[in-house]
């Protein structure tokens, strides 16, 4: 007799995990629909295998527990890309088809959410971004930011940077990632005023925009650090010319760091915030990467919580556990982090 499962037994499995087991169940109910299931995840799709699961008891046979372990396994689109694509309308896009549109330039917007950037007519970012952060932020889940990179510092990015290597935070704001980092030299780049006070740690600071501050470093660095820079450029073309500017900046075999919201992980959350420009997933960061003179040595996919809102930040004390239990990654895991050495 093959076994049933009842909605009282999975239920407390989809509040935990809703985007993976819904699919997942609506898959053993109609197998030929696997494809558009896994691609859409809506909440139409959602709905109806909730309705299906209260109203029917339904057989798992064994094929429908393979699909199931498939699926987990390889829910991150990796080995199996169940996926849609979309078309991002850009900026050059739209002068093509004779529609007026303005494009700012671009400076910094890093780990600490600030934005500066100007095109010569005093146009900033989004323009509203003193607004946008102090309203983005408490004053707790700053802390728990701020711990949250104490320990990333000390337990994860000593791989990456040793201590007699010079380190540039490009987007630095308030400079959550060079304050903490051990580092010989320790440079922040940010066109905000709030990175001045770094300078009062021992850090040099230099605001410039993240398109031209390889010339204003002195001498070329070991390391460029980026933190939630990228999905704030105004287009993919300002993407490259950051990545070009960050392989000028660095001596040959030099490192670039990156960490980024993966849009492909994110969904639809990845537009909640209002600066948010640029959609990336791992498979475009690495594109980007490569075709800018970086030769990408790693990457992991699954790495960070999407945003300081998560339940991980507000418990800054677990943050250690989870970089020590990369099955959590797999889980939580929303932001890709990107290595690349400079050709």
């Amino acid at each position: 007799m093959r076994p049933c499962i009842s909605w009282h037994l999975v239920a407390p499995v989809i509040r935990l995990f809703p985007g993976v087991t819904l699919p997942c169940l609506c898959v053993t109910i109609y197998p030929a629909l696997a494809p558009l299931l896994f691609a859409t995840k809506g909440a139409l799709v959602q709905g109806c295998a909730v309705w299906a699961l209260r109203e029917l008891e339904f057989t798992l046979t064994p094929w429908g527990s393979t699909v199931i372990l498939l699926a987990l396994v390889c829910h991150d689109g990796t080995r199996m890309r169940w996926r849609y694509r979309a078309r991002i309308i850009e900026p050059e896009d739209l002068a093509a088809w004779g529609t007026e549109h303005e494009v700012h330039g671009v400076g910094c917007v890093g780990e600490d959410g600030n934005v500066e950037t100007s095109d010569g007519d005093g146009a900033q970012g989004v323009g509203r971004e003193d607004r946008i952060y102090s309203h983005r932020y408490t004053p707790r889940e700053l802390e728990a930011r701020l711990q949250t990179w104490e320990i990333l510092c000390r337990d994860f990015f000593p791989r990456y940077v040793n201590s007699d290597q010079s380190v540039v935070d490009l987007g630095a704001g308030e400079g959550f990632f060079i304050r903490n980092v051990k580092a010989g030299r320790r440079i922040a780049v940010d066109l905000s005023e709030q990175s001045i006070p770094l300078e009062g740690l021992g850090i040099q600071v230099i605001q410039a925009h993240a398109t031209d501050f390889a010339t204003k470093l002195g001498s070329p660095v070991d390391v460029v650090f980026m933190s939630n820079l990228l999905e704030h450029m105004p287009t993919k073309r300002v993407v490259l010319e950051v990545l070009e500017e960050c392989h000028r900046a660095l001596v040959p075999g030099g490192k670039i760091l990156i960490l980024q919201p993966n849009i492909r992980l994110v969904g639809a959350a990845y537009w909640d915030f209002i600066d948010h420009q640029v959609a990336l997933t791992e498979h475009s960061l690495v594109e980007a990467m490569e075709i800018s003179g970086f030769e990408v040595t790693e990457v992991i996919p699954r790495f960070l919580p999407y945003t300081s809102k998560s339940v991980l930040s507000n418990f800054s004390a677990l943050v250690g556990i989870y970089l020590q239990v990369p099955l959590l990654w797999r889980i939580f895991g929303k932001q890709t982090f990107a290595v690349g050495l400079a050709r």
